[in-house]
């Protein structure tokens, strides 16, 4: 007959273990419940996105190019605000800017009120403007705003 304590000697070893590296086992459990919650959210929110989508085709007959146009509308809101608030405010403040080129390729063009931060050759840059910030690509920018990018990037001054 087979002993039922023959694997005892790995079970005491899997135990030492765990109370040796019982916070890598307590922060390796958390990260899985915090995964789990994101998932789960983003999964919800999935869910509710599609059933509004077929809320509107079924209920109110709308044609889903419409839908799909509709929700490609919403996620560009936030390019059209930059460019209906931030936009004009840039082209005034870009007058009166400071241009400061670094010598890791960096650059910065300041003003009272905005900061534009970016790299020599990279199509993104960031503007500040008070407590917000957007990426944007350098071309979505006035013309007038460009000719200062790229004069700070190559380290002339107007």
């Amino acid at each position: 007959m087979d002993n039922p304590f023959e694997g005892c000697h790995d079970m005491q070893q899997l135990l030492t273990w765990a109370k040796d590296y019982w916070v890598l086992i307590a922060v390796a459990f958390l990260a899985v419940i915090i995964a789990r919650f994101l998932i789960r959210s983003l999964m919800k929110l999935v869910m509710f996105a599609v059933l509004i989508g077929v809320i509107l085709v079924l209920v109110f007959h709308a044609s889903p190019a419409k839908v799909v146009d509709m929700g490609k509308d919403i996620a560009g809101t936030a390019g059209d605000t930059f460019a209906k608030t931030v936009q004009p405010v840039l082209e005034e403040e870009i007058k009166h800017a400071q241009f400061v080129p670094h010598d890791d390729g960096t650059y910065e063009i300041k003003t009272e009120h905005l900061r534009i931060t970016g790299k020599k050759g990279d199509p993104k840059a960031t503007v500040s403007y008070g407590d917000h910030t957007f990426q944007v690509n350098i071309q979505d920018l006035s013309e007038r705003v460009q000719q200062q990018i790229l004069q700070a990037e190559n380290g002339q001054k107007q």
